[in-house]
């Protein structure tokens, strides 16, 4: 793999892939493609000038947002993957059942959900809780942030558990 990161351009990059693959789409290999996504966003991390230590947004960017989005979107379901911060919908309709939601200011944002779509519902099935960048040490936001993520995983299990009432 050491020649994959040292490819200088993307075209270098798929050239060396497409000649390592001829002979698997010869045989019909149907992951081939999957395979080729993933290492041409190992080759883009490691080869970025952006430095993965610098904060939890750079290390996301880096190693876990591009992964999510080769990954999410395979799945038989239909799933998509969301970056940035968006409301959590599991979090708000639990405050909503119970009471205590106050308005769309104050909702439980999450750090990037992935949501799997099964005939009309929206359901979302996982939750990315990054605690800082690659080379946190500061245990009281890793502690909260593993806190939060606690509560935004009861919040999605009480959603699908509703969904079969």
């Amino acid at each position: 793999m050491p020649f994959l990161l040292e490819s200088k351009s993307r075209e270098e990059t798929k050239r060396v892939l497409n000649s390592l693959t001829l002979e698997s789409i010869q045989t019909e290999d149907r992951h081939i493609g999957f395979l080729c996504e993933m290492l041409t966003q190992i080759q883009k991390s490691y080869s970025s000038r952006i430095k993965h230590d610098s904060s939890e947004d750079a290390f996301n960017q880096l190693f876990v947002w591009p992964f999510l989005d080769v990954i999410a979107p395979k799945d038989i379901s239909g799933g998509g993957f969301v970056s940035g911060q968006p409301a959590l919908e599991s979090m708000t309709k639990q405050l909503k059942v119970v009471g205590l939601y106050v308005d769309d200011k104050n909702v439980y944002k999450s750090d990037e959900p992935v949501k799997l779509f099964d005939m009309m519902r929206r359901q979302e099935n996982l939750l990315l809780k990054t605690s800082g960048c690659f080379t946190n040490n500061d245990r009281a936001k890793i502690n909260f942030d593993h806190r939060k993520g606690v509560y935004a995983m009861l919040a999605m299990l009480k959603c699908v558990a509703d969904g079969y009432r």
